[in-house]
């Protein structure tokens, strides 16, 4: 998964079902702001489907949908 931090605050990446559930989260270490590429190791026990990725850091989130597929 590709990325970019706002500033080197650390950071959090998760992924959730569509009803919330928290199926995995990552620590996104930053030493600086800028762009990041992220394997989401772990995702292959996630069953296919719908979900949220979500990054938060320094109290802002952001969110898209990714699809999972067999």
């Amino acid at each position: 998964m590709a990325f970019s931090l706002a500033s080197g605050e650390p950071a959090r990446l998760e992924m959730l079902d569509l009803s919330g559930r928290r199926m995995f989260t990552r620590a996104v270490a930053s030493p600086a702001a800028g762009p990041r590429l992220m394997r989401l190791s772990g995702a292959e026990r996630v069953p296919p489907g719908t979900y949220v990725l979500r990054l938060s850091q320094g109290g802002r989130s952001v969110a898209t949908l990714a699809v999972v597929l067999p």
